[in-house]
């Protein structure tokens, strides 16, 4: 359940980043609000892996991860913040994900401030996401996003519905990494 969690988080910022290019987002920090709803495993409805069965090794990587995406204590619920570099902001969006996954994806523009997206993901452990969705009301310093997904994991099929909303909140990215590449 971990990978999948993970891969989620990836694939939703992945797609909107890629969906947003049309209005070429600001650098600096973002927050983005979140609702996850899903069937056919084990915490589905909720964006967040469930802690309380992990290793101790595990729940540090988690708790570090989230800590650096400003989702640690005295975060919004359903909330999270990331640093997009201003080189990542200039240039076109790459998607990018771990080398154990092999990802196509699709992006149409319907216009500056608006685009559908698809993607196909599959790990070599045999999980697999495929998705679609839009991003739309794109500006420099906002989003919305929703996004629906199939996915199979530990041979169990599970569907989840995404829905975000970005916001650019400063320049100053507080002591957040900004995202890789």
């Amino acid at each position: 359940m971990k990978h999948v969690a993970l891969i989620l988080c990836a694939l939703a910022v992945a797609a909107t980043a890629q969906a947003a290019d049309p209005a070429r987002r600001k650098p600096g920090l973002w927050e983005v609000q979140s609702t996850t709803q899903g069937t056919g495993a084990p915490g589905a409805d909720s964006a967040m892996p469930d802690m309380k069965n992990m290793s101790p090794e595990q729940r540090a990587m988690v708790e570090k991860m989230m800590k650096d995406r400003g989702m640690g204590p005295g975060a919004k619920p359903n909330s999270f913040r990331y640093c997009l570099s201003k080189e990542r902001a200039e240039k076109d969006f790459v998607p990018q994900t771990d080398p154990d996954t092999d990802c196509t994806h699709k992006m149409d523009a319907t216009s500056a401030s608006e685009a559908k997206f698809s993607f196909s993901c599959k790990r070599k452990d045999g999980s697999t996401v495929q998705g679609e969705g839009r991003a739309y009301n794109l500006t420099p310093e906002s989003y919305a996003m929703d996004m629906r997904m199939k996915m199979q994991h530990e041979g169990r099929p599970m569907d989840m519905q995404m829905s975000q909303k970005g916001k650019w909140v400063g320049a100053d990215c507080q002591g957040i990494k900004p995202m890789g590449g």
